[in-house]
């Protein structure tokens, strides 16, 4: 069987969603050891970089991938108690940044919406992304009294969170992956072959991207775990 269509997968885009996951974890760690363990904060511009855009990657990706899958709205429906367990527990333990619409709390509004826009023409959906992008990017939404506005990208006066991802702009992001996997990928099949070079980092790599949920979920109380347990120690 030819490896570039092996399978039910896209070999590619489990080991890109695999790369992606690894490096927000790097940054988390990074940014849990600079804020809770040393007390500094990070100025190397790879990290900034990545810190601020390497997330929108990953939500292009799950646009790409949508397309390809099955049971969006099931998929999006399984993501709400997930992140709202995520907001409850930094909550009781970061009530001042508590993240209330993180990236997951997006890609579960992404993927129950993605039914209504299916089945339009694939050049259509770049409109309403490049409208969220400029409204994102290159406008100041105004500072609003409620906090009902939060997940569309309207703050109030004082808010601040851990990870906010709101849909202004970052749906803009998961429209053009959309619009990337009926064009790119509209035959479902891989558009590489596996490189036998190296052949067991892409096979880690499409493990990771695989799992990215649960290495996702996995990571922050592990390092926040090891990081109280050095302070601990350093006490003693």
């Amino acid at each position: 069987m030819n490896e570039k269509n092996e399978g039910s997968r896209l070999w590619e885009l489990d080991a890109l969603r695999g790369f992606l996951i690894l490096c927000v974890i790097v940054i988390h760690f990074l940014y849990f050891v600079s804020e809770f363990y040393l007390g500094e904060e990070i100025t190397n511009p790879i990290y900034r970089i990545l810190k601020e855009y390497g997330s929108c990657f990953f939500i292009l990706l799950s646009g790409v991938c949508v397309t390809l899958g099955h049971h969006p709205v099931r998929r999006g429906l399984f993501l709400i108690p997930v992140a709202l367990v995520i907001t409850l527990v930094t909550y009781v333990l970061f009530p001042e940044m508590a993240i209330v619409f993180g990236i997951l709390h997006l890609l579960s509004f992404c993927m129950i919406t993605y039914p209504l826009y299916k089945k339009l023409p694939a050049w259509v959906l770049l409109l309403p992304a490049a409208f969220l992008l400029y409204f994102g990017f290159f406008t100041e939404l105004p500072i609003v009294e409620t906090r009902l506005l939060v997940p569309l990208g309207f703050l109030y006066k004082g808010f601040s969170s851990f990870d906010y991802f709101p849909i202004i702009p970052h749906f803009g992001y998961f429209l053009i992956g959309v619009f990337l996997g009926k064009t790119v990928y509209g035959k479902r099949r891989s558009l590489f072959l596996r490189p036998k070079l190296f052949s067991p980092l892409w096979r880690f790599l499409e493990w990771c991207g695989r799992y990215s949920l649960y290495l996702y979920l996995a990571h922050p109380p592990l390092f926040l775990g090891g990081i109280q347990l050095l302070l601990w120690i350093n006490n003693k």
